[in-house]
């Protein structure tokens, strides 16, 4: 099962590994997709981070949100190279420049704008504790708010 701390090491992951990625393709197996797929075709990763156990992927004005709950999982492949579990269980692919980046078994891949995205994740979640947005005294605050 995948908890914030394993959240964060695949952003760390996926921005240390995809970073910087051109985006030539891309497959999203969704209902959640909120903008054009293509939009991100020819866009490059720019960044990747965590917010609880939700991995997000910036690509400018546009995100993509994973969240692996249970069964989901991340692997990095060559362009070239074949994917290691059967192509029914992809759920997100970026074909980047150099490498392929193949999201299976997420329960949940959503595309939207970036503003959407995070202003709703923070209206439901609250402030991240693993970010450097994190403020003890508030959290500590709003914890004694609730006897």
């Amino acid at each position: 099962m995948v908890e914030g701390p394993t959240a964060k090491a695949y952003a760390f992951r996926i921005k240390s590994e995809f970073c910087g990625e051109v985006v030539r393709d891309v497959f999203v197996r969704s209902r959640r997709v909120y903008v054009p797929v293509n939009l991100l075709v020819g866009r490059r990763l720019l960044d990747s981070d965590s917010m609880g156990k939700n991995i997000i992927l910036f690509f400018g004005d546009a995100v993509i949100r994973v969240h692996l709950m249970m069964f989901g999982a991340i692997h990095f492949y060559r362009l070239d190279e074949a994917l290691l579990k059967p192509e029914r269980m992809v759920r997100l692919t970026i074909i980047g420049d150099s490498k392929k980046l193949v999201v299976y078994n997420a329960p949940i891949v959503e595309m939207d704008l970036k503003e959407r995205i995070l202003e709703r994740l923070i209206r439901e979640l609250g402030p991240d504790p693993l970010s450097g947005e994190w403020d003890r005294e508030r959290a500590i605050q709003n914890l004694m708010k609730f006897p």
